[in-house]
């Protein structure tokens, strides 16, 4: 039963940031989300709503998950998965106002390159990564599997379209900053 009362602390910690940022951000007059909307090309369109779609899933699959438990790996699981939620909120925390959810031509951002950001051009999806397969790892079960591993390619997909849009965005910079940062590790 601890593991589970974990897992549940971890989820609402780690969606719940997800939540404040968004909502922080739309206070401040940030038009945050920008999956499937605005003007794109259909298929970026068809991805991001795909993605948008995963992502519930397996959040709803992960509480339900919790019926599905070793003990033997879930102590570690969790542990990778409270990993994931420090990144991912050390993402969020570092970006400050440049988060955003999905491609936006409208949008104005900076390009960071600095704090968390230093060591991965996407610390938000590694430190979503890490949760997803932390969870898994603690409450493994063939949907859950199948539905993270969906969700990863979806995900995976979306940063490869992102990647294009900051170097049209930010040309000769990000192209530097992406020779010596990695993609996720």
């Amino acid at each position: 039963m601890i593991y589970e009362i974990i897992a549940i602390i971890l989820m609402i910690v780690f969606y719940g940031a997800y939540f404040v940022k968004n909502t922080y951000l739309l206070r401040q007059n940030i038009d945050v989300y920008q999956l499937g909307r605005g003007k794109k090309k259909r298929a970026l369109a068809v991805k991001e709503i795909i993605l948008k779609y995963m992502t519930a899933l397996v959040a709803i699959v992960q509480v339900f998950s919790l019926y599905y438990h070793s003990s033997r790996w879930s102590a570690i699981g969790l542990l990778i998965a409270g990993l994931g939620v420090v990144v991912y909120i050390t993402a969020l925390l570092t970006i400050k106002d440049n988060w955003r959810v999905g491609i936006s031509a409208r949008e104005k951002t900076k390009l960071i390159t600095t704090g968390i950001y230093k060591f991965s051009r996407n610390p938000a999806f590694t430190g979503l990564y890490l949760v997803y397969a932390g969870l898994l790892v603690a409450f493994p079960c063939w949907i859950h599997f199948s539905v993270v591993i969906l969700a990863i390619v979806s995900i995976h997909l979306q940063v490869l379209e992102e990647e294009k849009h900051l170097a049209r965005l930010f040309g000769k910079e990000y192209q530097e900053y992406k020779g010596k940062t990695r993609r996720y590790i």
